[in-house]
């Protein structure tokens, strides 16, 4: 049956809540009381403000709802209102099934590795084939971890709070798992509801998950034989073969991320590291023999799919995924052509595009045709032609996991080649485009500085090249995120309906760029009114959740993690000078230290702040904020970031034939 809260201000003191809606009462009163009545609420609230009336109400369907005035309100106090706290108990599902898994962090790494080292890798007969050597080497592993591994059960323990506690000092993610722990709700939703059928059992869910996204992938259906693909590559510059060394398998493994969670072959990183001595030797010739035969094995081809509940001018345009590039790279080129644009009294128009689960609509026959003519032929082709074939993906939901299904396209999420691959693939869409151009991931950004309405057509005329692309290559247009915006500082900028898959694509007022609010004038006050809103709503659910923790530094670790990357995010494209929005943003911090401080005992507005903030080592927004502008400086100026338009504007003059010359330049290297 479903249950209900209604909460608000209705301005109706002296009302007798218990009673019926009788004939004497208002017509308010009346129906406020029927409402409550159909939803089978009772009134809950007994806090009166500093007039002792009761003008906020919460009626609750839900037995044992409990209210009590706020000690440690977000926002200043009115009188009239009294902050509330609101408690309803809610039922969750309860997945008993899930009761015991590996405990893979007690498990006993010294034992692990002396028996690892006693298998005797070295004799393992390397002349079978490479699906059977991967096969034996994993259950081996595998089997050895799991004989020194305790079961744990799933749920809280007497000392949950202080391990907890411990814990999030040094991984922020466990807030999450403690969450979810203590209040006994699951990742996703407790009901599902696919198609035409619904249904609460977690086997059914990971079953209709599966069949949710195997319908993502889809095989090629087009004639791709006869598409003239652009590269071009000498023969001197084939790639037929590749290695690994023993060196760079080692760096591998002991630079995992211990923290990461295990796949199907129940193999964690933290052991893998630890035991990277013994292991390094033996993954080096699987590797070997993988890359020297073409084949990828079937054993890495199983992963888990984890549900999660959501409620051209420009060289190098493309910043997917490589190393030095970044959205902030993407976002400062933008707004340093726009700048530019700007001072000509110019206006820029800009084009937005969106692929449709790019990641999993990625053709396998052209992708290894696109490889072939990158250059990469022989066996190498051959092993990739194979690394991509019959992917096997699982939908893992709580203690249920779906049948496997075979990822048919795409590249494999998650892995290290699948954004390489999917750089490879999308790099030829912006040949032959006249106007700039930006990508990152799915997104795609074409623009252009507008002197007369036709340089709006050369616009129009890209977009129906990439359309054209589109089409060719497989891919689909999610047009619903699709839209136009114009940067101008001029009265009467010129208007141009551009247009999309034949519809005109929208204009809204203000356009969200990799995270980054844009306004037409390129002011920050939007963006940064909207991450202060953001910040806030998740300070205020630090407070609420992180209750039962007493620790500051433990505090100050969750703060650190979920609050002020908010304000900071790419804080080198919109970072304000006006005071208002500065102090706004400070604001952020100092509600977090005065939460602390009464967490120690002070008044909330006795606080020290500043002594507060000296001793957890908080320095003020605005400072990190030229810190990371003097450390963005410095990474383009050393090639940090891979960014050489930016680079040639800083140091145009002393850039001579690749190399810097002058005292500024090594004056900068080492004082920045």
């Amino acid at each position: 049956m479903t249950e209900s809260v209604l909460v608000g201000d209705f301005n109706l003191p002296g009302v007798d809540w218990s009673i019926p809606a009788c004939a004497t009462e208002s017509s308010s009163v009346r129906l406020l009381k029927e409402l409550a009545s159909l939803l089978r609420g009772n009134q809950c609230n007994g806090v009166k403000n500093n007039r002792l009336v009761l003008l906020d109400l919460v009626f609750s369907s839900i037995p044992d709802t409990v209210v009590h005035e706020d000690c440690h309100p977000l926002v200043n106090i009115d009188p009239q209102h009294p902050a509330l706290n609101v408690r309803v108990p809610v039922p969750q599902l309860n997945y008993s099934s899930a009761s015991l898994v590996p405990d893979f962090r007690r498990c006993d790494m010294a034992s692990i590795f002396l028996d690892l080292q006693s298998l005797g890798f070295c004799e393992m007969d390397y002349l079978k084939s490479t699906d059977e050597l991967f096969s034996a080497f994993g259950e081996s592993v595998r089997d050895t971890i799991l004989a020194h591994t305790p079961m744990k059960k799933i749920g809280t323990s007497k000392n949950y709070i202080a391990v907890t506690e411990d814990r999030l000092k040094n991984n922020p993610k466990v807030f999450w798992g403690f969450i979810g722990n203590v209040n006994n709700s699951p990742a996703a939703p407790s009901i599902m509801r696919f198609a035409d059928l619904t249904t609460t059992e977690p086997a059914l869910m990971s079953s209709y998950f599966a069949q949710f996204f195997s319908s993502s992938f889809s095989r090629s259906n087009s004639n791709q034989s006869n598409l003239v693909l652009p590269v071009s590559v000498d023969s001197e510059d084939l790639m037929a073969d590749c290695d690994v060394t023993f060196e760079e398998v080692e760096k591998a493994l002991v630079n995992l991320d211990v923290y990461k969670g295990c796949g199907p072959g129940m193999i964690p990183p933290r052991v893998l590291r630890y035991c990277s001595p013994v292991l390094t030797g033996p993954i080096h010739k699987l590797f070997g023999k993988s890359l020297q035969s073409g084949v990828f094995p079937e054993a890495l081809k199983q992963s888990y799919i984890v549900p999660i509940h959501k409620g051209g001018a420009i060289d190098n345009v493309s910043a997917w995924f490589f190393y030095g590039r970044s959205t902030v790279t993407n976002l400062v080129v933008l707004q340093d052509y726009i700048v530019e644009a700007f001072k000509k009294t110019e206006q820029v128009d800009a084009l937005y595009l969106d692929f449709s689960k790019a990641f999993d609509k990625v053709s396998h026959p052209l992708l290894i045709r696109k490889l072939e003519a990158s250059g990469i032929t022989g066996t190498l082709l051959k092993w990739f032609a194979s690394y991509l074939s019959d992917c096997q993906l699982s939908v893992r939901f709580a203690s249920s996991v779906s049948e496997p299904f075979a990822a048919v396209s795409g590249v494999p999420q998650g892995s290290h080649l699948g954004p390489k691959l999917c750089n490879i693939f999308i790099s030829d869409i912006v040949y032959n485009l006249e106007a700039n151009t930006l990508l990152f991931a799915d997104d795609i950004k074409i623009f252009k500085a507008i002197q007369h309405p036709d340089d709006c057509k050369v616009l129009q005329d890209d977009l129906t090249a990439i359309e054209g692309w589109w089409v060719q290559n497989d891919m689909a247009l999610n047009s619903k995120k699709c839209l136009a915006f114009t940067f101008h500082r001029i009265k009467s900028p010129i208007h141009f309906n551009d247009s999309v898959d034949g519809d005109v694509m929208r204009r809204p007022p203000s356009v969200c760029d990799l995270g980054v609010v844009w306004t037409p004038a390129l002011n920050a006050d939007a963006h940064i009114a909207k991450k202060c809103l953001q910040a806030t709503r998740a300070l205020g659910f630090l407070m609420r959740s992180a209750k039962p923790f007493s620790d500051p530094g433990t505090l100050r670790t969750l703060y650190c993690s979920m609050v002020r990357p908010i304000v900071e995010y790419a804080s080198v494209v919109w970072s304000p000078h006006q005071s208002i929005l500065i102090n706004d943003l400070e604001r952020i911090q100092t509600k977090f230290l005065r939460y602390l401080g009464v967490r120690t005992g002070f008044l909330y507005r006795e606080v020290p702040v500043d002594h507060l903030a000296e001793a957890l080592c908080l320095p003020q927004l605005a400072a990190r904020r030229k810190v990371q502008d003097l450390m963005f400086l410095y990474k383009i100026i050393n090639s940090l970031i891979d960014c050489p338009e930016l680079l040639e504007r800083i140091l145009g003059k002393y850039l001579i034939g690749g190399a810097f010359k002058g005292p500024q330049y090594h004056m900068l290297s080492v004082v920045l």
